[in-house]
């Protein structure tokens, strides 16, 4: 929020600029490590317009461009799971309606390319809190209470958030099963 306030306008241009150059990815055969750069590049720009539609008033084109960089990212390395992790979260938060199947989707994927990540259980977790699941919501969070690294190289920062939300799965599955006796 502070970093894109404080963009001058040069750094805007330098920042289209960047994104008009990568554009030119697309006339390359890029081999592997160059498509997983490229993809990091796609990651950036699409969590780039993500912020910019979070902080900038909610332009549906600043949503559509973070949605079409995120799915270029991943386009470009399968194996991006911050890439799947943060479009996951796009169609789970940024989208006028929740997209809970594209949301599942890609947390699944970036789970099962790292096993030992918090976020993807977390969100799972979420959907799975929306869906009334909360007994699947409870063992998520707790699964990911074990894991030493919130995504990839990021260590794991969020326990107290999994810690309440894991209590409000408990809270919830206690009023469902007390309504049902």
């Amino acid at each position: 929020d502070k970093y894109y306030r404080a963009l001058t306008p040069e750094s805007k241009e330098k920042i289209l600029f960047w994104e008009k150059t990568a554009a030119t990815f697309e006339y390359f055969d890029l081999q592997c490590q160059d498509r997983r750069t490229a993809s990091e590049i796609y990651h950036g720009f699409g969590n780039f317009y993500g912020l910019r539609y979070g902080l900038g008033g909610t332009q549906p084109e600043n949503r559509d461009r973070s949605r079409f960089y995120l799915d270029l990212a991943i386009r470009y390395d399968p194996r991006n799971s911050g890439a799947l992790n943060d479009r996951g979260f796009l169609a789970l938060d940024l989208e006028d309606s929740p997209d809970y199947v594209k949301a599942k989707d890609c947390f699944e994927d970036s789970l099962h390319l790292d096993q030992e990540q918090q976020r993807a259980r977390y969100n799972l977790a979420y959907i799975h809190h929306q869906r009334k699941e909360y007994a699947s919501a409870i063992a998520l969070l707790s699964e990911a209470l074990g894991k030493k690294h919130w995504q990839r190289d990021l260590p794991a920062r969020y326990r107290p958030s999994i810690l309440y939300n894991r209590a409000c799965a408990y809270a919830q599955l206690g009023d469902t099963e007390s309504d049902a006796g």
